[in-house]
């Protein structure tokens, strides 16, 4: 978003990438079942697409308002997942409604039903507004991982569990490698990560279905 002369170009590419891999979902989770009742629900397109929504509609906001223009627009433009996770609740609660929900949840991303909830859309966020200063971006990524583990971790399943059941806080090690980040662009490879993402998800999937089944 900080960098590509297209950021509604680039939203469009992160949404479609969220509706392909709803239906790839689907699809994997049908014909080939995880084994123990376990079911694919990654989809990290839809939250980097919410996270570029507020960034963009935070850029736009700012703007007007430095043209003395009205940004009502923005402010509706961002609620959109937020009215998409209340919908979803909704429709939910009503079971002939389910077609409803699976609907909005695959066409319109939404804030608490996305990968990793409205926390890590927040951390897209925050990534944006911290890139040009090594120390925010430290201090703002540790505190996100330890809001991670102490949400993460239950009273009463021991340290240990902290090691071996609530790991997600362990991104906290890809800081160094955050911090070598020179704000240079690397290798051309635009579109192999829309490809790859998907992919190595639903290879492993259909692996665990044979291997399960052997």
């Amino acid at each position: 978003m900080r960098y590509t002369r297209h950021p509604e170009k680039y939203m469009l590419r992160l949404w479609a990438g969220s509706v392909f891999m709803s239906f790839g979902n689907k699809l994997i989770n049908t014909y080939f079942p995880l084994p123990g009742g376990g079911i694919v629900m990654n989809n990290i397109f839809s939250t980097l697409f919410i996270s570029s929504l507020v960034i963009y509609c935070i850029r736009k906001i700012r703007e007007r308002k430095r043209e003395g223009q009205p940004f009502i627009r923005y402010l509706l433009l961002m609620s959109v997942p937020v009215v998409s996770s209340i919908l979803i609740v909704l429709t939910i609660l009503v079971p002939r409604l389910t077609a409803v929900s699976t609907a909005i949840m695959a066409f319109v991303p939404s804030l608490l039903f996305c990968e990793g909830s409205f926390a890590f859309v927040l951390l897209g966020v925050g990534f944006y507004f911290c890139l040009d200063s090594k120390k925010k971006l430290s201090l703002f990524y540790t505190l996100f991982c330890l809001f991670i583990l102490f949400t993460g971790h239950r009273s009463g399943e021991g340290l240990l569990s902290v090691f071996t059941a609530d790991i997600q806080w362990m991104m906290i090690f890809a800081l160094p490698v955050m911090l070598l980040y020179n704000k240079q662009k690397g290798a051309g490879m635009k579109y192999f990560f829309y490809i790859f993402y998907p992919a190595h998800i639903y290879l492993f999937a259909i692996l665990a279905f044979y291997c399960a089944g052997r």
